[in-house]
């Protein structure tokens, strides 16, 4: 739900995890598959989430059967977190000594406790939930890569004026971490132009360039100012060159990449006549490190970004004097800031 509030706001709090990590199983599902459910019992679990919830996005817990238990949007207080959360454990064992295993409902709040929705009806079916998938079954959860795909991690922090890393990671807006790849067909058109090249200098292409740094931003998915597509593409200039500076003892060749990137996105209405969010998002970037490339293939990536970031995100209701974080973590919080940011890439086979 919501990931980034949920990380701050839930389960950044140190009573909350341990509660969690003692009494639940926490899992983070992806939208999408809420959505659209896939095929299976899995899939059917799913269905029982989509059916039940009152809007795309929030906390819900279900019994081991995959029965939904309770689902919240917000919280009044901080400490109604953990008041939910001990609800839910009673709710729970209410559930197991009733007689009447078809009349459960599914609790549903808008924000916990004061502000409750209508119970939706629990579909009571007892799944025999099956340790793994069988062989003819996907697990959703896996990536689908195609055979050769290189795999890797990003990873930012803000930085102050004389480049120290924030030891502050909770927020946002100050750290984030992120899965990378690059595939085969984007390898092969780095490899087509570099062998062109000979040993001289050349311009990445923009579809390559693109691949590698474009998770390289602080703040929510929904501020990609690589081009969110509900926002407005301003600016985008990508000037990373590369040239082959050695060939390796087993054979592979090493190309140093340096360069500028520049990017930079918006979404803002009118926010006298709109509810919706508005944000402004630019990252300036100078890159530095290399490529391995093994025959047809790059097996390795090392990039190191240093530059500034600023970032405005709000909405009307983070500008409202009653706001509150618990109450709307559908909404955030404002982010507004300007600072030198550091962003570390590495990529590998798998």
């Amino acid at each position: 739900m919501f990931a980034s509030a949920a990380r701050e706001v839930v389960f950044a709090n140190p009573q909350i995890a341990k509660i969690v990590n003692r009494n639940f199983i926490p899992i983070a599902l992806k939208a999408a598959l809420v959505d659209r459910p896939p095929s299976g019992i899995e899939g059917q679990i799913y269905q029982r989430l989509r059916d039940s919830r009152p809007a795309p996005q929030g906390i819900c817990s279900m019994d081991s059967q995959g029965r939904v238990i309770a689902w919240s949007l917000g919280f009044d207080q901080e400490d109604d977190i953990g008041n939910f959360l001990a609800h839910i454990q009673k709710k729970f064992d209410e559930r197991r000594s009733a007689e009447d295993e078809f009349a459960l409902k599914a609790e549903r709040f808008q924000v916990f406790p004061t502000q409750p929705l209508p119970a939706h009806p629990c579909d009571s079916t007892l799944f025999e939930i099956p340790s793994s998938h069988p062989d003819s079954e996907k697990c959703p959860s896996e990536y689908a890569e195609p055979g050769g795909t290189l795999v890797g991690r990003v990873v930012g922090r803000r930085a102050d004026e004389d480049g120290v890393l924030t030891d502050e990671i909770k927020l946002q807006e100050n750290y984030m971490e992120a899965r990378v790849t690059l595939a085969p067909a984007i390898q092969k058109l780095f490899i087509n132009v570099a062998r062109g090249s000979g040993d001289n200098e050349f311009e990445m292409e923009p579809d390559v360039a693109r691949a590698i740094i474009g998770r390289a931003f602080l703040g929510q998915l929904d501020v990609d100012p690589f081009g969110n597509p509900k926002g407005f593409m301003q600016e985008e200039e990508l000037q990373l060159r590369s040239q082959l500076i050695s060939t390796n003892q087993d054979g592979s060749l090493l190309f140093r990449i340096r360069g500028t990137t520049h990017v930079r996105g918006q979404q803002w209405p009118n926010l006298q006549r709109s509810n919706q969010l508005a944000w402004s998002h630019r990252v300036s970037l100078r890159w530095t490190g290399y490529f391995t490339v093994q025959g047809d293939q790059i097996t390795s990536v090392e990039l190191i970004g240093k530059g500034s970031e600023r970032l405005l995100w709000t909405n009307p209701q983070v500008v409202a004097k009653s706001y509150s974080q618990t109450k709307h973590l559908m909404a955030g919080h404002l982010i507004d800031f300007d600072s030198p940011v550091c962003y570390g890439l590495q990529m590998k086979l798998p």
